[in-house]
């Protein structure tokens, strides 16, 4: 098939692969042909293209820049436009088209229809604008709703909407009051189907977090409750992010000293390292109103490392670490205690190493970039077929 995927994450380089990255390879490898539209939100440099091997990249960083909330709108706005830019991409005709939330970034192909394809899926992880205005990134009121309203038509353009559990599905059903189940089908997060290299336990205990550090996560709860901990257990939190020189404060305040921000490090050191550690940490913000699927998850049981999820007590992430993948625990609490005596509990117990075995097994059985390609590809096939 001749497939285009429409991004604004993408690594050039193939040294740190996002998702975006695994999939167009998987496609790739797959025998289809597959054109990356990319525009770089964060940087700024020259338009180009480049080849490889059954894949077309079409790059653009030429960002409207300033700050404030003006300056924000009208990159909003005129960003997406660049996508326009591509018109050699855009003179092709394909057989599937694959967008990522959220579908504004986009918006020039899919309202005006300048992406030619049979058949197109989006990937929806972020409900949009609902999850920015949630973090502060949007204000409510009238712009909430003009977006809201852009978005849900932008999503009535899809053949299918892809989400990542049954409970993201019903979120996305109640936040855009969508109707046609027809188009919703799951398809669950993923990653490289490459093995990674397993290790013994560090002698030195430790739980580890990963992620952009940034409010709206809780990772604050993570820091209360390593005062809890017993001593000869040490909590690293890996990643960057505005969020960092308020962790050092709370670290200080406490005098935490099994505390340990590890800041960003190379995704082959940061795999190293969570493979040696005794538990991986997930945690959610407990005020969320709409069902998340953090995508850590992947790292963790590729590693075959055991894992905590806390979350809001309406996800089902949770059911999903501890009932469907048998992988470790879930637990609905913001109480530092509480979650520094269940870390203490997992990591002392002798189900350990089992519950990082099944998260590693089924991470491998069902959620490699490959195994995503298939579905895709079944879907494009057949898209006249409801998911059962």
């Amino acid at each position: 098939m001749n497939i285009a995927m429409v991004v604004a994450k993408y690594d050039e380089t193939g040294s740190s692969p996002y998702l975006t990255n695994e999939l167009a390879d998987a496609l790739s490898a797959r025998g289809h042909h597959v054109t990356v539209l990319y525009l770089d939100w964060e940087a700024e440099a020259e338009p180009k293209v480049k080849y490889r091997e059954r894949q077309t990249l079409y790059v653009d960083r030429t960002m409207p820049r300033g700050k404030g909330m003006v300056a924000m709108a009208r990159k909003w706005a005129l960003a997406p436009l660049k996508y326009l830019s591509f018109k050699q991409a855009l003179d092709k005709q394909y057989d599937l088209a694959i967008y990522y939330s959220p579908l504004f970034v986009a918006y020039p192909l899919l309202a005006l229809h300048r992406l030619k394809a049979r058949f197109k899926v989006g990937v929806y992880w972020d409900f949009f604008p609902y999850h920015q205005v949630e973090m502060g990134l949007i204000p409510r009121g009238p712009v909430e709703q003009g977006l809201h309203a852009a978005e849900l038509h932008l999503l009535r353009q899809l053949d299918v909407v892809a989400l990542m559990s049954p409970g993201n599905r019903e979120s996305f059903k109640r936040v855009f009051g969508w109707k046609d189940d027809a188009k919703l089908r799951l398809l669950p997060i993923w990653g490289g189907g490459e093995q990674l290299p397993l290790r013994e336990l560090d002698p030195q205990k430790y739980c580890v977090f990963g992620g952009q550090l940034s409010a709206g996560r809780n990772i604050e709860a993570l820091v209360k409750a390593a005062e809890f901990l017993p001593d000869d257990i040490e909590l690293r939190i890996y990643g960057r992010g505005p969020l960092q020189p308020a962790l050092k404060a709370l670290i200080r305040e406490r005098s935490l000293s099994n505390v340990r921000l590890m800041g960003q490090v190379s995704r082959e050191q940061y795999q190293r390292d969570i493979a040696g550690a005794w538990l991986g940490l997930i945690i959610t913000d407990p005020g969320a109103k709409t069902d998340s699927f953090p995508s850590k998850v992947i790292d963790y049981f590729r590693v075959a490392l055991p894992v905590l999820a806390i979350t809001e007590a309406s996800s089902d992430f949770g059911s999903f670490v501890q009932d469907t993948a048998r992988a470790g625990r879930k637990l609905h609490s913001e109480d530092p205690q509480q979650i520094a005596a269940v870390i203490s509990e997992m990591i002392g117990s002798p189900e350990r190493a089992e519950w990082g075995r099944r998260g590693h097994e089924y991470y491998y059985a069902h959620m490699t970039a490959d195994r995503i390609a298939k579905q895709l590809e079944d879907w494009a096939a057949q898209p006249a077929k409801a998911q059962p």
